[in-house]
């Protein structure tokens, strides 16, 4: 029994050392394609900004991205981290392919594939370098404000007030006479059929042909006026007599 659990914890501690020298062995390979692709990126880096001093290529932002990529790489590499600084060295490979058409990308026998990055934290940024921004904050800064347009609003006109028309009197003092003698003739042929109208108190029978004995003789003052030629006294003894008897008519029960 003894002997037998011996040699299982020297099988685990074998197994053990064989991990850590397949890792290691990992690590120093990793590294090496690491310096490798490194000394190649970095040369052709160099060989783009001969050509942007010359003026003959013109991508500015692409030079940002693999000095970036360069830099990111690097500090991985202090840490150790050769996965995510090969794939630092990768993309700035690609970027400059975009740029150099006839740069060979990197192989798939020379280099690892790209895998996706486990949660490893992105490297600090160098003082000449800023952090980067997400797309989305950069989106929202640089979108313009949209400013809802409304349609100008008329003024409301107010309504003037409605214009009160009054009718002028055109009318002569002679001619404004001969109406006012004419209503007071049409209210005097109404004294008879008041009289004679059934139901009609005594009393108010007395009234109205005291009335009419006055607003007669009134009238015929206006009618001497009149002939006088005197019309604005005329016309205003007219209307009293007219008025008067008009009074006397209603009160009476007369239907004017």
């Amino acid at each position: 029994m003894i002997r037998q659990g011996f040699s299982t914890f020297t099988d685990a501690v074998k197994k053990i050392a064989k991990r850590r020298k397949a890792a290691t062995a990992t690590v120093e390979t990793k590294k090496e394609r690491y310096l490798k692709l490194h000394k190649t990126v970095n040369d052709l880096y160099l060989r783009l900004n001969a050509m942007n001093k010359s003026a003959k290529i013109k991508q500015r932002s692409a030079l940002d991205t693999i000095a970036r990529n360069l830099s990111n790489a690097e500090q991985f590499a202090a840490k150790g981290q050769y996965h995510q600084a090969l794939d630092e060295l990768i993309d700035a490979q690609n970027t400059i392919s975009t740029v150099l058409p006839n740069t060979r990308k990197p192989s798939a026998a020379t280099i690892t594939t790209k895998r996706p990055e486990k949660s490893v934290p992105p490297p600090a940024p160098t003082p000449l370098q800023k952090p980067a921004t997400p797309r989305k904050i950069v989106a929202e800064k640089k979108a313009p404000v949209k400013v809802k347009k409304t349609a100008p609003v008329a003024p409301v006109k107010k309504k003037p007030p409605p214009r009160r028309v009054v009718k002028r009197d055109t009318r002569t003092t002679l001619q404004k006479y001969s109406a006012e003698l004419r209503l007071f003739q049409r209210y005097e042929a109404l004294i008879q059929p008041t009289l004679e109208r059934e139901g009609l108190a005594d009393h108010e029978g007395m009234r109205l042909l005291k009335t009419t004995d006055e607003t007669r003789l009134k009238a015929d003052r206006a009618r001497g006026k009149a002939i006088d030629g005197n019309y604005s006294s005329a016309l205003q003894l007219m209307k009293q007599a007219t008025k008067e008897l008009k009074q006397a008519l209603v009160k009476a029960g007369a239907k004017l």
